[in-house]
């Protein structure tokens, strides 16, 4: 399980969400490789999932990166990235507690493995953050309207 002493679980880590597996690497330092896709489960309802990333300023092949985020069906593509670049991607899910959902990120330019460093890396993966989903009223359909008119009949039979 070489990939679970390399992932950086931190960065993917919310009250709100529990990581249940992941495709690519992630690195202690925050880099990712240049397609990295996570699947989580909502804790709790969740309205919102925000991803803040990194476009590196070290190589010049950082100039005019795009990234392309996928969160289950719908995909967004950032516009042509400078290096040094923080990018946060906002992205509005209506996610009960219990279901999952899946993020897939993809760094157009990226930096294939050299001397100095082994690994294929994308951007830095900065931080997830969940927004908590908010209070909806509990309905229980038919139930409750029969028990509203027993309540009425009874309020007439007295």
């Amino acid at each position: 399980m070489e990939k679970t002493a390399r992932i950086s679980l931190d960065r993917l880590s919310s009250p709100l969400a529990e990581l249940l597996d992941y495709k690519g690497e992630m690195y202690s330092d925050g880099w990712i490789s240049p397609e990295f896709s996570f699947r989580f489960r909502a804790l709790e309802d969740v309205d919102a999932v925000e991803l803040r990333l990194w476009n590196p300023d070290f190589a010049s092949r950082y100039l005019h990166n795009r990234l392309t985020i996928t969160i289950d069906d719908v995909t967004r593509t950032s516009p042509l990235l400078y290096p040094a670049q923080l990018v946060k991607f906002d992205h509005v899910v209506e996610l009960r507690a219990g279901r999952s959902s899946e993020v897939k990120i993809v760094s157009e330019r990226f930096c294939e493995p050299d001397a100095l460093d082994e690994r294929a890396r994308g951007v830095i993966f900065v931080e997830s953050r969940f927004t908590p989903g908010k209070p909806r009223a509990k309905t229980s359909g038919k139930s409750s309207a029969v028990s509203s008119r027993r309540e009425a009949m009874a309020d007439s039979d007295e």
